[in-house]
C-alpha cells in the first residue's frame, strides 16, 4: 500500500498573484511535473496522458467563486467534452448576470475519470 502525500492552500491574494499560480499549474500540466509546497510540506506530481477537468463556478452579486479540479490516473480509454474558458467579456450593453444557483461544467463520471472522494 502506498503512502499519501497532501499539501494544501488556502489563503487571500490579488486576482494578479492567483493567476500566476495557476500559469505555473498550467506550465506544470504541459511539462509533466508540478512541484508545490506549502506549510514545511512538499509534493512532486507527475501527470501523464488524459487528465480529469472539472470546473465548477458560482456567482453572487458581488462576489463569485471558481473551484478547479484537476487528477489523473493510467491512461485509459474513455471520452470526454470540450470546454471553452474566456478572460473576455461578452460584447452587450447589459452587465453580466450571475446565474441562479451553481453551474457546473464538467467530464461525465461514468467515463471514469472523476477522482475518487477519498483520494
Amino acid at each position: 500500500m502506498s503512502e499519501k502525500s497532501r499539501v494544501g492552500f488556502e489563503g487571500r491574494m490579488t486576482a494578479d498573484e492567483a493567476a500566476r499560480q495557476l500559469e505555473a499549474i498550467a506550465q506544470g500540466l504541459r511539462k509533466g511535473y508540478l512541484g508545490l509546497s506549502a506549510q514545511n510540506r512538499s509534493i512532486g506530481l507527475s501527470p501523464s496522458g488524459r487528465v480529469y477537468f472539472g470546473l465548477r463556478a458560482q456567482g453572487r452579486k458581488g462576489g463569485g467563486s471558481v473551484e478547479v479540479t484537476v487528477a489523473w490516473r493510467p491512461e485509459r480509454e474513455s471520452g470526454y467534452t470540450m470546454l471553452q474558458v474566456s478572460s473576455e467579456m461578452p460584447e452587450t450593453d447589459a452587465e453580466p448576470t450571475p446565474a441562479a444557483g451553481e453551474t457546473t461544467l464538467t467530464d461525465d463520471e461514468e467515463h471514469g475519470l472523476a477522482p475518487d472522494e477519498d483520494d
